[in-house]
């Protein structure tokens, strides 16, 4: 209801129980709080205080369901419970005045009382769910047919979109479940475990399937629950452990057919997503597909096909266009598949790396579209990572980063912490882009030391997302020692992980060109071969035009500006085949750097300022400054002293409207130092001593005002 204190002396209780209660109990009432109120009970006759048990059973109670259950007369008991301040009524609507009411007039009642008010709701509510659940709390002991009735409202409430509706239905039904009903217990506890998984309590999902498991030594029925609880470990203690499950899973699954296809299936997905692309990996995935075409389960055949595209790729294989087209017609005839498995979220995944950001953005918004709509946030965290990642690579940051926090938020009401450290580093990464250092940082190290947590191998695959911000981030403050630091070992990690595409590196650019800052460009050579021959070979325009751009680099390193000039008009060429401005403009940067040592003026200042208008215009803050300088540095006309960056831009309309330097570094996610600088050159390019000038001569669209002169 609001009220704080009310909640911690709830809590207090909860801590003095030895168990916390069932799911869907009620919360105890402190007995001093209780006191309080129910003193205000007392004072009630009996037939409102019966009134009262009613509505406070039900969800939305209403004075028609009120009297049906409590059998009173039109009007009797609810108008002194009104006049008492307990109960609003409005139309035929029940409400009580604070909820902690509702509570203690259902718990000051006798278990009896409260049973035969459920038996008397169960009879005259319509609802299917809501009378499964009357008929529940009524029931003595276990009951077979209150089961049942639990277990169909728990279908009706997943094919509706609750999942942890059905996840506390399935929990009744099983308490209800007899002890002959061994099978039935089994199959309602691997049930309630996978609707709280998707409804995001991936805690009680992992302990219910573990009881499942434990309670058989050895066959199918342990195979299957290892394989499922692998499923939740996977996203929250980490992929080694899911592979562990998954290994004695497939050694207790037998002959059967379509469990070993889940079972393999599902080994693939771990060893992609612990970035294991080796040849025993490849082995699961065609293992998979095999099995799967076999067990005539299109659902299962759908995600096979997935796994087996994706791991394809990964390998260097390419894009398996006919494989998904037949993972995605099967997938139509499924009602819904784990978020790992879906078709579509791999398919995003595949176009993303290939460049193909249109497709994919496409693919991946109607996903995030139908997983909200079912009430699925177990599936949301992968989602959202794949999108956010797409966004980070087409250079969209402010979308980017947005859907990374909603996708890190929801990862950690979840517990997922493996898509919580690519959502943290999704954000790192797009802030970066944005010039927010303090905030691309501390998400970065979040990100990194969670990874770390996870996979404590230093600059492992685990840390490939992390590290690549950090690297980034590095780079653009001109720091190529900071940038090698972080990325110094992705030449090593690339054979280690099998990899044969380059989209899930793109960090490769950044240590390249760190590495010929630094004068070791025999570090940098393998990387550049390696990243020209996978465009080439797959034809992929990112690639090509960052493969050419640090070829040109490593040319200009030997002295041979012709080589790299020719280069970085090859990389020009590509990049009109890639939609990221923001990859031209680092290569229009460096042809700019290149034109003015070798003299040629003119052509120095049109490549920089088209570099800088880029800049500007994507919000790539700290990469405005260094086309800026740059220009500063080649003789002539000076770029116009009004072209404020992006991040300048949003600094001064702050400013302007009149925030403070810590408000705007709230609001920007920047130090109050930065805004500090910032403001400086602000006032530098504009000509302005202070922010009351600002002010007045800084309109709120973002442009000097007319006053100014300028």
């Amino acid at each position: 209801g609001g009220n704080p204190f009310y909640a911690l002396e709830i809590a207090r209780a909860l801590v003095d129980r030895d168990t916390p209660p069932e799911p869907g109990a009620p919360l105890p009432i402190p007995a001093d709080l209780g006191d309080l109120l129910r003193v205000r009970l007392e004072a009630l006759p009996a037939t409102t205080r019966r009134a009262l048990l009613a509505a406070s059973a039900l969800p939305q109670p209403t004075v028609a369901l009120v009297q049906a259950a409590a059998r009173t007369p039109a009007g009797t008991g609810l108008a002194e419970a009104r006049n008492a301040g307990i109960i609003d009524i409005e139309g035929d609507g029940i409400r009580f005045t604070h909820p902690l009411l509702a509570s203690v007039s259902y718990l000051e009642a006798t278990g009896e009382q409260r049973r035969h008010m459920h038996r008397r709701l169960a009879e005259v509510v319509t609802d299917p769910e809501e009378r499964a659940r009357h008929l529940a709390l009524a029931a003595t002991g276990p009951d077979p047919g209150v089961a049942a009735a639990l277990d169909s409202a728990a279908s009706t409430a997943y094919v509706r979109g609750a999942p942890e509706a059905a996840a506390e239905l399935l929990e009744l039904a099983r308490r209800l479940t007899p002890r002959e009903g061994v099978r039935d217990l089994r199959r309602r506890s691997i049930d309630a475990a996978e609707r709280h998984f998707e409804a995001g309590d991936s805690a009680r999902a992992a302990r219910l399937m573990e009881d499942v498991a434990a309670s058989v030594p050895s066959g199918p029925i342990r195979a299957d629950a290892l394989a499922r609880l692998a499923r939740i470990r996977r996203v929250s203690t980490g992929m080694e452990e899911a592979r562990v499950l998954l290994e004695e899973a497939l050694h207790h699954a037998g002959e059967d057919i379509s469990l070993r296809a889940h079972i393999e299936r599902d080994l693939t997905s771990t060893l992609m997503r612990a970035y294991d692309f080796s040849q025993p990996s490849w082995s699961h995935a065609q293992a998979s597909l095999r099995l799967a075409e076999r067990s005539q389960d299109p659902g299962l055949l759908a995600s096979a096909l997935t796994s087996f595209a994706t791991m394809k790729l990964l390998r260097g294989g390419g894009v398996a266009t006919e494989v998904i087209e037949r993972a995605l017609a099967l997938e139509e005839g499924e009602e819904r598949l784990p978020a790992q498995l879906r078709p579509r979220i791999g398919l995003g995944f595949v176009l993303a790396a290939a460049d193909d950001f249109g497709r994919a953005r496409a693919v991946l918004e109607l996903e995030h579209l139908r997983a909200m709509e079912q009430g699925d946030e177990g599936a949301l965290p992968s989602i959202l990572l794949v999108l956010s990642l797409l966004e980070c690579w087409a250079g969209n940051w402010e979308r980017a980063s947005r859907l990374g926090r909603e996708g890190t938020e929801i990862a950690s009401l979840t517990a997922q912490d493996f898509p919580r450290v690519d959502t943290l580093s999704t954000t790192a990464l797009a802030a970066a882009h944005l010039g927010q250092v303090d905030f691309a940082r501390t998400q970065g190290e979040e990100a990194l030391a969670l990874a770390t947590r996870l996979k404590p191998t230093l600059g492992g695959p685990a840390q490939l997302f992390p590290i690549s911000a950090l690297g980034f981030l590095e780079l653009s403050l001109g720091n190529p020692a900071g940038t090698h630091q972080y990325l110094g070992t992705v030449a090593d990690m690339i054979p280690a992980m099998g990899l044969g595409d380059p989209g899930l590196v793109r960090c490769l650019p950044d240590e390249v060109e760190a590495l010929v800052a630094l004068g070791q460009p025999g570090k940098a050579e393998p990387l550049v071969a390696w990243l020209e021959e996978r465009g080439r070979t797959l034809r992929r325009p990112w690639a090509l035009a960052t493969g050419a751009r640090c070829r040109a680099l490593l040319s200009a390193g030997r002295g041979d500006l012709d080589e790299a000039m020719a280069g970085l008009k090859e990389a020009l060429a590509h990049h009109e085949r890639l939609p990221v401005p923001f990859e031209r403009g680092r290569t229009l940067l460096i042809q700019g750097q290149l034109q003015r040592r070798a003299k040629q003026w003119g052509d120095a200042r049109a490549s920089l300022q088209q570099a800088l208008t880029i800049f500007n215009t994507t919000g790539a803050a700290l990469w405005s400054n260094k086309a800026q300088e740059d220009l500063a540095r080649v003789g002539g006309r000076p770029p116009a002293p009004l072209q404020l960056t992006a991040t300048e831009k949003r600094v001064a309309e702050l400013v302007a409207a009149g925030a403070t330097n810590r408000e705007v570094a709230q609001r920007l996610f920047m130090s109050v130092k930065t805004v500090e600088a910032t403001l400086s050159r602000i006032y530098r390019k504009l000509g302005l001593r202070s922010r009351t000038e600002l002010s007045a001569r800084y309109t709120p669209g973002g442009r000097p005002s007319r006053q100014s002169g300028r």
